[in-house]
């Protein structure tokens, strides 16, 4: 679970890596879905000076067993101290959300300050690290959540957007409806 936690923050921070320079650059070891995602950023950073950034944080009890000393507390942190080193005269933006059973929006739109981002990232570690009280991972609520979430910014801000989504895997695959069994997607048959 760290791994694909570890691979998943590996992959945004040389996503963002190369912003400065070329868009062919980055990481070869992604799929074609993520190859195409991260050309897609690059492209759209490449025409605009603002960047939205989601983090959409799973707090479901699971992640008690698969992340019990709260690694991805400090990948978050350390995530976000990032988004201020990007690139000169880029306006960046963030919001973080986390789901389990439900889903509650924990920081709303700010704009990275350097002079700030340490505190706001320590307060985003604390978050984390105290987060894992869902029962189950209800993702589509989350995931419905935060394309919401960033259909409103992207109103106000036309910026290119970036989702962050951080979860352990157990994904309930139900299609929601009341009394429907949940399809886990890390079920052993």
């Amino acid at each position: 679970m760290i791994r694909k936690l570890l691979i998943a923050f590996i992959t945004l921070y040389l996503t963002f890596g190369v912003l400065p320079g070329n868009s062919q650059a980055g990481p070869t070891d992604l799929s074609s879905v993520g190859k195409r995602a991260f050309d897609d950023l690059a492209r759209c950073l490449n025409s605009k000076d603002a960047l939205d950034v989601f983090y959409l944080i799973d707090e479901s009890a699971s992640l008690k067993d698969t992340d019990s000393e709260n690694k991805r507390a400090e990948i978050l942190k350390s995530s976000l101290i990032q988004l201020s080193t990007l690139r000169e005269g880029l306006k960046v933006q963030y919001a973080v959300g986390f789901f389990g059973d439900k889903y509650s929006t924990w920081k709303h739109w700010s704009t990275v300050d350097p002079n700030s981002i340490e505190s706001e990232a320590a307060d985003l570690e604390r978050k984390v690290t105290v987060s894992n009280k869902g029962q189950s991972t209800n993702w589509y609520l989350g995931v419905e959540s935060a394309a919401t979430e960033l259909s409103n910014q992207r109103k106000k801000s036309n910026a290119c957007q970036a989702l962050i989504w951080l979860t352990d895997g157990g994904l309930d695959l139900s299609t929601g409806a009341p009394g429907e069994k949940p399809v886990q997607a890390n079920a052993k048959n």
